[in-house]
């Protein structure tokens, strides 16, 4: 299996979604963590599995239970997670990371 790398922008999506998500109701936060950590290891297991969405190598991979995608490429020797993204935020935010 190929190891998940998530970048920084990513890791800071994820981090403030389990914040918002545990001031919403404690515990929360920890649900939404597992639910990506499932989609990172559904990418782990088949990582062509998902649909390409963006430039012909960004994937998407949905969460369960939670409106959120998780955008990835696929790397010789790895996975690089790009995003954790809720479904109704404007995509134009997390390609725009992709310049940088």
């Amino acid at each position: 299996m190929l190891p998940v790398i998530v970048k920084p922008f990513a890791e800071a999506d994820l981090k403030d979604s389990i914040q918002w998500y545990d001031d919403q109701i404690q515990g929360l936060g920890l649900r939404f963590l597992q639910s990506v950590q499932l989609t990172f290891e559904s990418m782990q297991k088949n990582p062509k599995k998902f649909q390409v969405r963006h430039r012909k190598i960004i994937r998407a991979a949905p969460t369960k239970s939670f409106p959120f995608l998780v955008y990835y490429t696929i790397e010789e020797d790895r996975i690089v997670v790009l995003a954790v993204f809720h479904m109704k935020r404007n995509p134009s935010v997390w390609k725009s990371r992709l310049h940088k």
